[in-house]
């Protein structure tokens, strides 16, 4: 591997995390749906391919959500603005705004009251799915009991609520706890797809789970504010610690050559040797050509039963530390890619004290 001085006069800066995160997907949600729309949809449990729905086309509709967290974030900071000073923030219908001095705010709290709050359930509802209404967000999708999911998927009532496919007896997702007749399954232990094969939602939108788990962790890092991150399930038993280092771009066109400057009477008698990167792009036809990339580097640690019982950072005792929820066999797939990223660097290059390193996921 060798590191390619850039000379130039244009200042590179480093792109942060939350652009590469948004540079990853190859389109948006809301352009997935909309090509998505008038085809059949069809999901299934990735790893036995039990088709868990069906759906004929012009018989659904899909809303989309701005963010993984916007039912646990959004809906309480309207209520909270609406319930201390009766917001302009609150959902259209309420009948009330900012209102100029005490006596105004007083009023709306007064006047309006309960009436409010309901109004507020009301607006939620559309966040919400029923029977032919899904909501779809980047990591999951949301269901209603209503759609006779009963002979595919096995609520386990407990602590977690959980789900497991009725046939292999993966795990798929849970159940809302707020909202006990809304299923939550994680695209990663389900396939998401339409009639028109080139749909699938991961391969399209990401092109491979690696490209998916990297933006799940940028994702997660921007949204925890840490570089830290717990991988659990969603029995909440931690599996792995990622420790997000930095980004850099892969070159994956060209060859590596000798430079032969034309200007040698600048170039100092130590520079004479100095390796420099030229680009010879091939023509298709002749040679298949990988697209240049950008790799995540990160540390990872992998916990056992005495540390996910032991360490701080396990069981929540460090406040610096972010978590990852996701189903167990898909924790599993995580590592996967991760240990054989692992193994592509030299054996002295694959630990650094009790930290493992990958080069890319």
């Amino acid at each position: 591997m060798y590191k390619v001085p850039i000379h130039d006069e244009v200042p590179y800066v480093q792109k942060s995390f939350r652009r590469l995160a948004e540079e990853i997907p190859s389109c948006s949600l809301d352009e997935y749906v909309e090509e998505a729309t008038n085809k059949e949809l069809n999901l299934r449990c990735s790893q036995c391919d039990l088709v868990i729905l069906t759906k004929k086309a012009n018989d659904w509709k899909i809303t989309t959500l701005p963010n993984d967290d916007w039912l646990e974030t959004s809906p309480s900071m309207e209520y909270f603005c609406y319930s201390t000073c009766g917001g302009a923030c609150a959902p259209s219908g309420m009948g009330h705004s900012h209102g100029k001095g005490k006596d105004s705010r007083h009023h709306v709290r007064e006047s309006e009251g309960l009436l409010g709050i309901t109004n507020m359930a009301e607006a939620i509802k559309k966040w919400l799915p029923s029977e032919k209404h899904y909501v779809l967000a980047d990591s999951f999708v949301l269901l209603s009991k209503t759609d006779q999911l009963e002979k595919f998927l096995t609520h386990e009532h407990g602590a977690f609520n959980t789900l497991k496919c009725t046939r292999c007896l993966a795990y798929l997702g849970y159940a809302l706890r707020k909202h006990k007749q809304v299923y939550k399954l994680f695209l990663t232990a389900t396939d998401l797809f339409t009639s028109d094969p080139k749909l699938s939602y991961i391969p399209m939108r990401y092109n491979s789970n690696e490209r998916y788990f990297a933006w799940l962790l940028l994702h997660r890092s921007e949204a925890e504010s840490s570089l830290k991150l717990v991988v659990r399930s969603t029995e909440k038993k931690p599996h792995m610690l990622i420790w997000i280092l930095d980004s850099y771009y892969i070159m994956t066109l060209g060859q590596l050559e000798k430079d032969t400057p034309s200007h040698k009477e600048e170039q100092k008698e130590d520079q004479e040797n100095l390796v420099a990167l030229k680009i010879e792009i091939e023509p298709e036809n002749e040679i298949f050509q990988a697209p240049s990339f950008t790799a995540l580097k990160v540390l990872y640690k992998i916990f056992d039963e005495e540390t996910a019982l032991s360490d701080p950072r396990a069981t929540g005792g460090d406040a610096s530390i972010g978590f990852i929820d996701m189903p167990s066999n898909s924790v599993m797939k995580m590592m996967e890619i991760i240990l054989a990223n692992s193994l592509q660097l030299p054996p002295m290059c694959r630990a650094i004290k009790l930290w493992h390193a990958v080069a890319n996921i």
